[in-house]
C-alpha cells in the first residue's frame, strides 16, 4: 500500500458514498450566553445524555467573569480542563436519539463565542429524519449554515485550527495473527468511524473496501455502497480511550483504517494535547507489545489540508 492509498482511507480525503451533512450553530443557554460571548470562550464539546458539555482549558490567571461562568456551568474538572454544561437539549427533544440512529456521525462540536457549532453527517436515507429536526433547531435559535452532500473535513478543520491549533497524529499497529483469525471484523478491509466507546465494545460505522457480505456481526446501512454498522471489540483501542477520557482529552476527529494486516489510528487534536496523546499511546503499547505499534506521522493542519 502506498502513502497515496493510505491518504484516501483516512480523514484527509475521506468522502463516503451516499452521505449527507448538516452544519448549524445554536446559542448556549441564556443565563451564560453573555459571559461566554464577552469572554470569547472557545472549547471542544460533546453530547452526554441531554447535555452539551464543553471542555475548557484551565488558565493560570482566571478572571472574575470566567469564575462566574464556571459557577454556573462546571460539572467536573481534571488537572488541565473544566467540563461545563453549556446547553440542555430537553427543548430539542429527539436530538440525542437522532444521533444514536444508524449511520449518524458527529464530525465535531465546537464552542465559539457563545455559540455551539455542530457538524453532523449521515446516510442519505435519513434525510427525512433530519428534515423533521430542522424546524426544531430553528425554533431553538439555531442558524443553519449548510445542508447537503458530504464535504471533506479539510476546510472545516483548517478553520477550527486557526482557533485551537490542530495537529494530526497517525499511529500504526500490526494486528496480531491470532486476533485476525478470531475476530470477524479483522478479516475484511475497512475505514471505520467509532460512534460510541463503551467499556468493552466499539459501536462504529464501517466503510468496506470490498463488496459482498462481510459477516453476521455487521448490520447493513447501504449494501450497495458497502456501508455497515457493527459493535466490535478491540482491547487496544478501548484501553486507549479509557486513558484519553481519564486525562480529560477530547479529539476533534478520529478515524481508523485496517488494511488487512495493519490498524491505522488517526486523531486530529489540539496541539497543546499532543504530548499527552503521545504519552498515553506509549503507555498503552507497553500493555500490548504483540501489536507492535508506533507513531507513523505527526503533521500540522497547514500540511494536512
Amino acid at each position: 500500500m502506498t502513502i497515496s492509498d493510505l491518504d484516501q482511507m483516512l480523514i484527509r480525503n475521506f468522502l463516503p458514498k451516499n452521505y449527507f451533512m448538516i452544519k448549524f450553530k445554536i446559542p448556549v443557554k441564556t443565563d451564560i450566553f453573555t459571559l461566554a460571548r464577552d469572554l470569547s470562550l472557545k472549547g471542544m464539546c460533546f453530547v452526554e445524555n441531554n447535555h452539551i458539555i464543553g471542555i475548557l482549558k484551565k488558565e493560570a490567571d482566571e478572571k472574575r467573569d470566567f469564575l462566574m461562568f464556571l459557577s454556573k456551568t462546571k460539572v467536573s474538572e481534571t488537572a488541565d480542563y473544566y467540563y461545563c454544561s453549556l446547553l440542555e437539549n430537553v427543548n430539542m427533544n429527539g436530538f440525542s436519539e437522532m444521533l444514536r440512529s444508524p449511520s449518524f456521525l458527529v464530525d465535531y462540536i465546537v464552542l465559539e463565542n457563545g455559540y455551539i457549532s455542530f457538524r453532523i453527517s449521515y446516510h442519505v436515507k435519513y434525510n427525512s429524519m433530519m428534515s423533521k429536526m430542522m424546524p426544531l433547531f430553528v425554533d431553538n435559535g439555531a442558524d443553519i449554515e449548510y445542508v447537503g452532500k458530504y464535504r471533506n473535513l479539510r476546510n472545516d478543520l483548517d478553520g477550527i485550527s486557526r482557533d485551537f491549533g490542530l495537529k494530526s497524529i497517525l499511529f500504526r499497529t500490526t494486528v496480531p495473527q491470532h486476533y485476525i483469525d478470531n475476530d470477524r471484523s479483522a478479516q475484511v478491509r475497512w475505514s471505520r468511524v467509532v460512534r460510541v466507546f463503551s467499556s468493552k465494545n466499539l459501536e462504529s460505522v464501517y466503510f468496506m473496501e470490498e463488496n459482498g457480505e462481510p459477516g453476521d456481526i455487521f448490520s447493513p446501512i447501504d449494501k450497495e455502497a458497502s456501508i455497515y454498522q457493527a459493535d466490535t471489540e478491540n482491547p487496544l483501542l478501548v484501553r486507549e480511550e479509557e486513558e484519553i477520557r481519564k486525562e480529560g482529552l477530547k479529539p476533534v476527529a478520529a478515524m481508523n483504517y485496517f488494511d488487512g494486516k495493519n490498524l491505522w489510528i488517526q486523531y486530529i487534536l489540539m496541539e497543546r494535547d499532543l504530548p499527552e496523546f503521545i504519552s498515553i499511546y506509549g503507555e498503552v503499547m507497553k500493555e500490548f507489545p504483540d501489536w507492535n505499534g508506533y507513531i507513523y506521522e505527526i503533521e500540522s493542519l497547514e500540511d494536512f489540508a
